[in-house]
């Protein structure tokens, strides 16, 4: 059943805009034409009326699309403007640090690829729970339950849909005693609004945009800051 819910939606995000055509075709049988064979003196469908009432179906198909879209674009744009091209102010290089949502295999990537030796958490089901992940010498995994986090940095990563659609995540290292922002950076998506399966991907959009050098620096920052910010020496020794 899973993989035919993700081939159904690879479909529609294809061949969605598909749809729009026997949408259309609907919109004129049962809207425009009765309505202008409604209010016309023929009371009764001649040749002239069938590419008006076409017109007018296509005109109304859009116009709802272009109203259901335009919002959530709107604010889309506004928040990459506020979001998208990630601001550090400050690099440095600790053992570990506390993550406000971490998953196991998360924690293994930070271990494994990003050079910490521990990392803390919340469990995910019992936030008021905490757990650190570590890595032994001789390269075991471990996860242990913990009284409190002890990290004096962390990250908080925030994740929210608001009313237009628009999926925000936002990545903010930041000191724990004073809560002072070391570095954030941010991927905005807005999939193309409550019709979006009319749309298909072709409505979809991202920011930072990874088809572009600068945007697919930019999302790599967003996607590595825990490492880049964090543990600046293994950051520098990577980029060499």
């Amino acid at each position: 059943m899973g993989n035919f819910l993700i081939g159904f939606g690879v479909f529609l995000a294809i061949f969605g805009p598909l749809l729009l055509i026997p949408l259309t075709w609907l919109t004129y049988r049962l809207v425009t034409r009765p309505l202008l064979t409604r209010y016309t003196a023929s009371h009764r469908v001649n040749n002239k009326m069938v590419p008006t009432a076409l017109l007018c179906a296509v005109l109304l198909v859009a116009s709802t699309l272009a109203i259901s879209y335009i919002p959530g674009k709107l604010e889309y744009r506004n928040l990459c403007v506020e979001y998208a091209e990630p601001r550090i102010l400050e690099k440095l290089t600790v053992d570990g640090f506390y993550r406000s949502r971490v998953y196991n295999y998360e924690a293994r990537e930070l271990l494994e690829k990003g050079g910490f030796k521990y990392v803390e958490g919340p469990y995910p089901s019992q936030p008021e729970r905490f757990r650190r992940y570590s890595k032994s010498p001789q390269g075991e995994f471990t996860e242990i339950e913990i009284q409190a986090p002890i990290s004096q940095y962390g990250v908080r990563d925030e994740l929210w849909e608001t009313d237009s659609g628009v999926i925000v995540s936002v990545k903010t290292v930041y000191e724990a005693a004073n809560n002072r922002e070391l570095a954030r950076a941010a991927n905005i998506t807005y999939q193309g609004g409550p019709l979006w399966i009319l749309l298909g991907s072709y409505a979809t959009s991202s920011c930072p945009d990874i088809l572009t050098e600068e945007g697919a620096k930019d999302f790599r920052t967003y996607y590595d800051i825990e490492r880049i910010v964090l543990n600046n020496d293994a950051a520098d020794l990577n980029q060499k």
